[in-house]
């Protein structure tokens, strides 16, 4: 699992799993739809500065999308499963709080490590109520990064929102990632599928059999 900081081009391996170097699924002219139709993301939205190129990447335990502007900003999108999740274990009848903390958590202590909390609320998004961070990350040979994260759980997802800049502007972060939030459709759709479900296609991690998590695969366009 490698970190988006360590990433020497900020086009980078998926938090969740090794990215998958093949095309995204087909797209409408602005809009990305992400595997599992866990969610829609307008790739026209005012947070990005001209076209995006988008990577992306799929597992049962979460997809992830890498954007980069432009300017070369960089943004992505996971969608962390949270049905027996492997690395992040929640308590039985965990309310949300509870779920955006130790999803956080997860992020801070096992995916971009080393870093320095500058700013932790909770806030209303257009996805709902978050969690935002600011983390500080220190580089001696480069410039110092900071990452914003924005994290809401809608049913058996996890959204994390992060973005990347050089230099520390709180304001600014916050209202990028809220740009981003409110240009994000929860459930999202599947191209070229006649039947929408109104609710995400999710899967058991830990109680799936392997033909049932190749079914879902196969359904959910995770590859």
């Amino acid at each position: 699992m490698k970190s988006l900081l360590l990433c020497t081009t900020l086009v980078c391996a998926s938090v969740l799993t090794a990215c998958a170097n093949h095309a995204p699924s087909p797209q409408s002219k602005f809009m990305y739809h992400s595997p599992a139709q866990a969610y829609s993301l307008d790739l026209g939205s005012v947070a990005f500065r001209g076209e995006v190129a988008i990577r992306e990447s799929c597992t049962p335990e979460g997809s992830s999308l890498d954007l980069t502007d432009n300017e070369g900003r960089f943004f992505r999108v996971d969608a962390v499963n949270l049905i027996n999740h492997p690395k992040i274990e929640l308590p039985e009848f965990a309310d949300d709080p509870t779920v955006r903390d130790l999803v956080m958590q997860f992020y801070t202590d096992s995916v971009n490590t080393g870093g320095r909390v500058l700013e932790k609320a909770n806030v209303n998004s257009r996805m709902g109520p978050a969690l935002y961070v600011l983390v500080e990350f220190p580089d001696l040979q480069k410039s110092t990064r900071y990452v914003g994260y924005l994290v809401s759980r809608r049913g058996n997802f996890a959204y994390v929102l992060q973005h990347v800049q050089n230099s520390q502007r709180p304001r600014n972060m916050r209202t990028i990632l809220g740009l981003m939030a409110a240009d994000l459709k929860i459930p999202g759709t599947l191209p070229m599928l006649e039947k929408q479900s109104d609710t995400p296609l999710y899967v058991d991690l830990k109680n799936s059999t392997p033909e049932q998590i190749a079914e879902w695969k196969k359904a959910a366009r995770c590859t």
